[in-house]
Parts: structure tokens; sequence; C-alpha cells
């Protein structure tokens, strides 16, 4: 985030932010990615070395499409392991962002399948609970059927190799994204 701003700015840290309003999408890991920036954007020490502020790297909104959340018992491990470099379920828990959302945290999107065998929809509903407890909007969408990866659900997505992606019920999600972010940015 911190490159895409210095290149948006063209390397003027003293300039305006990211075009002022700006929301961040990330799909499983992609979407532990998206929701790292939503719960840690405050941390000045993250963003110094690269000369930002907090406020120069802060979402307005996120939209996450079956993220990768919990580093506990409902983790997608593999990704946990990715990131960390690491097998210590305790080095996995410090990156659970279901214990790390606050207050500050973006008005948030989310949705997810039921069925889901990768990632477990309980990724979702665990960092629903917590902006809910923290009094953040949010707004989820959880569809009956459907496996990982599915992105837009749709056959320009899921192609000829896929059509098991090809999932009409759960292709309305950008347009239910899109109202909310019209919501929450307006």
């Amino acid at each position: 985030i911190g490159m895409l701003f210095i290149l948006a700015t063209g390397g003027d840290l003293n300039g305006p932010t990211l075009g002022g309003i700006f929301a961040i999408m990330g799909f499983s890991a992609g979407g532990h990615c998206a929701a790292s920036l939503g719960v840690w954007w405050p941390r000045a020490d993250l963003w110094a070395e690269l000369g930002l502020t907090p406020e120069q790297v802060k979402p307005n909104a996120l939209v996450l499409s079956y993220p990768v959340i919990t580093g506990g018992e409902k983790a997608h491990r593999g990704s946990f392991e990715n990131l960390t470099g690491s097998h210590d379920l305790d080095v996995h828990l410090r990156y659970s962002l279901e214990t790390q959302v606050t207050a500050q945290t973006p008005p948030t999107f989310l949705w997810h399948t039921w069925t889901d065998a990768a990632v477990p929809v309980e990724n979702s509903l665990l960092f629903a609970l917590a902006l809910k407890r923290h009094g953040v909007q949010a707004e989820m969408h959880l569809f009956p059927f459907g496996e990982h990866g599915a992105s837009l659900c749709n056959p320009q997505t899921s192609g000829t190799r896929s059509p098991h992606l090809n999932l009409p019920d759960c292709a309305q999600w950008p347009r239910m994204a899109a109202d909310f972010l019209h919501r929450v940015l307006d």
C-alpha cells in the first residue's frame, strides 16, 4: 500500500492522500492482506520507513471475499504458514485479525460461501462479529453453496476449466458490494 501511495502521488510524500477516498478489496489470502491494512493502518511504526503517516494509508472501506482471517481453530493453516514462515500456532495467532479489530477499522463488506472447504466460513463470521462488537458498520452475505476461489462467480472468471465456479446466486455480490460502498463512502 505504501508503494502504491508513492507511485500514485509521483513520490510526493507531502502531497495529498490517495485521492482522498479509497477502498481495498481482497480475496482469500488477499483478504487477509486487505483486512490487515484495515486493522493496522493506525500503527505509525509500520509506515515510518516509507515516510508515510497512518492517515495517508487509511482505507475508507474494505471488501473481503472469502477472506483468511483467523490463525485459530478455523485457520487456513497453509496461509498462515506462508505468511509467518512458521508452523507454530502461537505465531499464527499474532496475525489473527478478528482479535485486532477496533472502532477505527473501516466499514467492511464481507461475503463467503457456507460450503467453502478451503477457508472455513467462520473466518468471515469471526471478523463480522468483531466488527459488530466494536461498532463498525458492516454488511455480510453468506451464500449457501460454492467452492473457494469463485471470484466474480460468472463465466468470465470461471471459464471453461472451472464451470463449477459459475454461481449465478453468488454472482450478485459485486453489485451488493458496490451498493455498500456507495452508502458508506458518499
